[in-house]
């Protein structure tokens, strides 16, 4: 049978009579190892079966999962069982790199919020993993492999002609949600501004978008490290803050006092 080998996200796809089946992939979803599960969908027979058992885990809570779920079912050419969700996926992603711009945007320039700004650096890439796993549906997978690798080679010129063929492929509505996701040649003051042109996102100050992060109330960031992460960040901010106030002297209270005496 064929074989594929794939560089994208590290997925190697056998065709052979070893790899597991969708039944084990289902068990391994269910439980609480998400590494896992991811190890088993990325090796799961690309059937129509497998996409059919896989169909309720494309938005599972870990991104990671969801991902290799994604990429699972498009390979199996099975995206029927997906009818009415493409766009909701595709929605979905570009909410979330949205979400992701508009936190970094807030983050000040300094060396205590630097680990939070690679937490997030991380998470946006994260969310451009996501979209192409959504294009995969959306198109086909062998388009998204090109997008990927293009992205990934950092070559303006490559990445400028595989966009062009995402956009004409994916046409309207999709291609303005996903190709400011994926188009990371862009500044991200500008791939925000396209997203807040499809999407709703929230003008948070660095208090909300920090509170946002460690409650996360509308489970949008599901990311217990980006939890960590930002109260760890807020800790250290004020700890400096407070380590560094100025206390005025005594004196000055004095010289007021002979000031308003003097009068």
């Amino acid at each position: 049978m064929t074989t594929w080998v794939l560089d994208l996200d590290g997925v190697m796809w056998r065709g052979d009579t070893s790899i597991p089946g969708s039944a084990d992939a289902v068990a391994a979803l269910d439980g609480d190892d998400a590494r896992a599960a991811v190890r088993l969908v990325r090796a799961v027979a690309p059937t129509a079966a497998t996409a059919t058992a896989l169909a309720p885990f494309v938005d599972h809570h870990d991104r990671d999962v969801a991902i290799a779920v994604r990429w699972a079912i498009a390979r199996s050419g099975g995206t029927a069982v997906l009818t009415g969700r493409i766009d909701e996926l595709v929605t979905d992603d570009a909410a979330h790199a949205a979400r992701t711009l508009a936190v970094l945007g807030v983050l000040p320039d300094d060396d205590r919020y630097s680990v939070l700004h690679r937490s997030l650096a991380d998470e946006l890439d994260v969310a451009v993993r996501a979209a192409l796993a959504t294009l995969a549906l959306a198109a086909d997978p062998e388009l998204a492999v090109d997008a990927s690798r293009a992205i990934r080679s950092g070559d303006e010129q490559r990445i400028a002609h595989a966009l062009e063929s995402v956009e004409v492929r994916l046409g309207g509505r999709r291609s303005r949600l996903c190709l400011p996701v994926v188009d990371v040649r862009k500044p991200a003051a500008v791939r925000l501004a396209a997203l807040r042109a499809s999407v709703d996102v929230a003008d948070l100050d660095l208090d909300a978008a920090l509170d946002d992060l460690i409650t996360d109330p509308a489970r949008c960031w599901r990311s217990p490290w980006l939890a960590t992460c930002a109260a760890a960040t807020r800790a250290a901010a004020v700890k400096s803050c407070s380590t560094h106030r100025v206390v005025r002297p005594r004196t000055s209270v004095s010289c007021r006092t002979r000031s308003s005496t003097s009068n």
